[in-house]
């Protein structure tokens, strides 16, 4: 639902699913124009939202990791410089197995191995890494499964 409301003599106000913005009122405000902006301080806000969300989620997977013993991150410990994407070594366990006991056991989806970085594994004296990928689907129980299976892989795997 879309009200427009006159504030000034050439100012509008628009609310429209929670947004509100001030317009300045040209010769004629075009019905398509007020879509358009609404559509894009919508699509900015949503944008903000699943950036803010991954980053918790995130933040909540650097934790865990590191109360796991033998667990690595590679990049940065903290959310500084860092999307949604963490990627980690565990002790003793390849990367590719890694991955399989997690989705057999867990049903979680990593990408293990050099990520098309076989120059840096090598630089680092790795077989590989283990990925994960976050995207606006991912929640807080993917996250418990991911460290619970962690966990679990270090007893069973290592």
């Amino acid at each position: 639902r879309r009200q427009t409301l006159p504030v000034l003599a050439n100012v509008l106000l628009v609310v429209a699913d929670g947004l509100q913005l001030l317009l300045l009122r040209c010769i004629r405000l075009q019905e398509g124009l007020v879509k358009t902006v609404l559509d894009q301080c919508r699509s900015a806000l949503e944008r903000e939202a699943v950036a803010a969300h991954e980053l918790r989620l995130t933040a909540r997977i650097l934790d865990g990791l590191a109360d796991i013993s033998g667990a690595r991150v590679l990049g940065p410990s903290g959310l500084q410089a860092r999307r949604g994407v963490v990627s980690f070594t565990l002790d003793g366990v390849h990367p590719h197995d890694l991955c399989q006991f997690l989705d057999d056991r867990f049903g979680v989806a990593l990408r293990g191995g050099h990520h098309c970085a076989q120059p840096l594994m090598r630089r680092f004296g790795l077989a590989g890494t283990s990925r994960a990928s976050l995207a606006p689907y991912n929640t807080d129980a993917d996250v418990d499964a991911l460290l619970k299976g962690v966990a679990e892989a270090r007893k069973v795997l290592a």
